[in-house]
């Protein structure tokens, strides 16, 4: 799960939306987790789960890079 968020591969990014417009991708897409309620969960395929509060994703967003030059 980890090479796939934070590998050094090709080009690729995360999208979020509902199911069928996802299958769009095709075979190119790879289900990371779903979204919703209080946080994101994320599965892969070796059964490995991470779950993080919504709250907790906001604080580190607001303070992006800037957060971790301190």
């Amino acid at each position: 799960l980890q090479a796939r968020l934070f590998g050094e591969g090709p080009g690729a990014f995360v999208v979020s939306g509902p199911p069928e417009a996802l299958r769009g991708f095709g075979t190119a897409a790879i289900g990371l987790g779903v979204v919703g309620g209080p946080g994101l969960s994320l599965a892969g395929p070796e059964g490995a789960l991470a779950e993080i509060a919504v709250e907790e994703l906001a604080r580190v967003h607001a303070g992006g890079l800037a957060g971790l030059m301190e």
